[in-house]
């Protein structure tokens, strides 16, 4: 920078001189080469070169520091609760598959392993109104199984051959149960309330109940 501001200083001295010579009488005129112009242009146009990269470098060691900053910040102040900015989905996928009839989803397939299962009350943006034939037919390794209300129907076989399943509660909502829906459930018990359909089905077939 010094360098060049004495060099400018120089030219614009040299630039004087006609000047000066017409104020002491003398008329020749003195020109400045053009290798002089072309050498102040050149180191002008570096120092500019210099500054932005400067400042370019400047800009990426400040975002970098920021970016370490917030990084030590964040990890201090690291709780359970992810991030807001997170995508990753942790939930388990939903063990049933369904079709939608008259605006409510009807369950048509179960794959999960549970032992004690909770039906959802919706399954999408569904609420959950019946269980079809044999969905949960053959399935050995359920014990207790809660219906959520809002549920009408059980379908034929819907729990056929479950020979584990030892509790099953039903709800009010319940008004059609299907052909053997219960069939080989030994030591089945049904939680319902009193006076439901689901009352009147297990006394009906011999089915232990629990009523209140």
């Amino acid at each position: 920078m010094k360098f060049i501001a004495l060099f400018v200083a120089a030219f614009i001295a040299l630039l004087c001189l006609p000047s000066c010579s017409s104020e002491s009488g003398t008329s020749n005129e003195t020109d400045v080469p053009n290798d002089v112009y072309s050498s102040l242009i050149s180191l002008l146009e570096g120092e500019v070169d210099q500054l932005r990269a400067e400042k370019e470098k400047n800009e990426a060691e400040y975002s970098k520091k920021l970016a370490e900053l917030e990084s030590l910040l964040a990890a201090a102040g690291k709780t359970d609760v992810p991030s807001s900015d997170s995508t990753e989905d942790t939930s388990e996928p939903s063990p049933f598959t369904y079709t939608v009839e008259n605006g409510g989803a009807v369950i048509t397939g179960y794959s999960g392993n549970y032992s004690v299962l909770v039906i959802p009350e919706k399954l999408g943006e569904y609420n959950v109104t019946a269980i079809a034939d044999s969905v949960f037919s053959g399935n050995t390794k359920l014990t207790s199984v809660s219906i959520p209300s809002g549920v009408t129907r059980l379908g034929w076989f819907a729990f056929s051959g479950c020979t584990s399943l030892k509790s099953l509660t039903i709800p009010d909502t319940v008004t059609e149960i299907g052909y053997d829906a219960f069939a080989y459930c030994k030591g089945l018990t049904i939680y319902c309330s009193s006076g439901t359909y689901a009352e009147r089905f297990a006394s009906s077939y011999g089915i232990g109940c629990v009523a209140s």
